[in-house]
């Protein structure tokens, strides 16, 4: 297993290296051809995605049946992101710095493709045009580890993508490979020395899990544990409709919220709202003891409800003072994911802005809209909370990385060192 595992990501290596070199025009080519497949495909994929559902009745949550289940809508929405990443400028290539070091000496700062990625994914079976998509127009190579559940929707996109691939002789075979089973995506998390990039797309326990079993690097967020701030200055009606978007719209998604904090001097006025709207919502809220005092029906929060990703219609509920204990409970208490603050005073939405320490922050806005596909990336990998490498949804510009390219005629370091170095001219171009 462990030979095979080293084989696949070896072939993946030297499937990466021909990726890097295709032209922007090739790789368009090839999206393309893809979006167009999925579109011819769209029966087969959804007769495959009902078989999954299926097969996965009674034992996986009604989140992941949620996330498993795909529609003509959803396959629509697939296509678009696919012709949307085409759009996108080739990341590839870019001269990022260009300098004069002296005469006949020069820097070239470029971006260039990072190399072998290895994906992991539960339940959602879209991350597989999502991600390949990206890994094209950023001329990279992959290996795939889908969950279990999503299995013969997983195989029928990696159908279309192989057939979509076979009209192009530049597209080598193996720049997309699929794994099964858990002890064989172990096996490969071992071969750190041939990965470049691990992503976990997932749980809380899947990211925590890779991080544990292998030294590459890995892109993810260990929880989402996202914050929405009620601030005194704001429109109630906006606010009422705000909490219900960024809760229930995709409840099992890493962008819902899990925590509201609403300030004390609108909280009555706020709660009594919110009690209308919710007695047909549905949202269950575990309060703090001022919460349980203005709304009806809410359970009694502990202090770890304000530090778990729910992934459903519950919500832990806290009444504080000021803006800044708004700033703090997040700061303290969140995931560094994404937060916003609903409010009409500027000067509180800056405040907001420059202390929460997350990887995305708004104001007025519903936190879902943290996603790549919204925040015109075309698509995403995932959301990082790490502050290297990438930070927030990492898109196509996440995929590559730089190389520095040095051209000479003949310099060597001791003419610049010594008593009487030559000077640098250190000049940009």
């Amino acid at each position: 297993m462990a030979h095979d595992s080293r084989r696949t990501l070896m072939a993946a290596g030297q499937a990466a290296r021909a990726m890097a070199l295709l032209s922007t025009d090739q790789k368009n080519q090839v999206l393309e051809s893809f979006a167009s497949k999925i579109e011819a495909n769209c029966s087969t994929l959804l007769k495959a995605n009902a078989k999954d559902l299926s097969a996965s009745k009674g034992k996986i949550t009604p989140a992941l049946v949620s996330r498993l289940e795909l529609s003509e809508a959803k396959i629509e929405m697939i296509v678009k992101m696919i012709r949307e990443v085409r759009q996108l400028e080739d990341p590839v290539g870019k001269i990022l710095r260009h300098m004069e070091l002296d005469s006949g000496l020069e820097m070239i700062k470029k971006t260039v493709p990072l190399g072998v990625l290895v994906v992991v994914f539960e339940s959602r079976p879209d991350v597989i045009p999502q991600i390949s998509s990206l890994v094209v127009k950023s001329g990279n190579a992959v290996v795939l580890k889908g969950g279990r559940e999503a299995q013969f929707t997983n195989s029928a996109f990696e159908k279309i993508w192989r057939e979509a691939g076979q009209a192009f002789d530049f597209l080598p075979k193996k720049w997309l490979q699929q794994v099964a089973g858990r002890e064989e995506f172990r096996s490969l998390l071992k071969h750190h020395d041939l990965i470049d990039l691990v992503i976990p797309r997932g749980s809380n326990a899947l990211v925590t899990s890779v991080m544990k079993h292998t030294k590459a690097p890995v892109l993810g967020h260990a929880e989402g544990i996202c914050a929405m701030f009620i601030h005194e200055s704001a429109i109630i009606d906006t606010a009422l409709e705000l909490v219900i978007d960024a809760k229930l719209q995709a409840p099992s998604t890493c962008n819902a919220i899990e925590t509201l904090l609403v300030q004390s001097s609108i909280a009555k006025e706020f709660f009594t709202r919110f009690q209308e709207i919710n007695d047909e919502m549905k949202i269950q809220i575990l309060g703090c003891p001022r919460t349980r005092k203005l709304l009806k029906g809410a359970k009694k929060a502990s202090d770890n409800d304000f530090h778990k990703e729910f992934g459903d219609e519950r919500l832990a509920v806290k009444v504080v003072d000021s803006l800044t204990a708004a700033i703090d409970h997040i700061n303290s208490y969140g995931s560094h994911h994404t937060d916003t603050i609903v409010a009409q005073d500027t000067v509180a939405c800056a405040q907001f802005f420059d202390y929460v320490d997350s990887a995305t922050v708004l104001s007025n806005a519903s936190t879902r809209f943290n996603d790549g596909y919204r925040l015109g990336l075309g698509a995403e990998v995932g959301v990082s909370t790490s502050k290297l490498h990438v930070r927030g949804p990492a898109g196509l510009d996440s995929l590559v990385t730089t190389k520095f390219i040095v051209t000479g005629d003949g310099q060597v370091v001791s003419d610049y060192t010594g008593t009487t170095p030559r000077p640098f001219k250190h000049k940009l171009l």
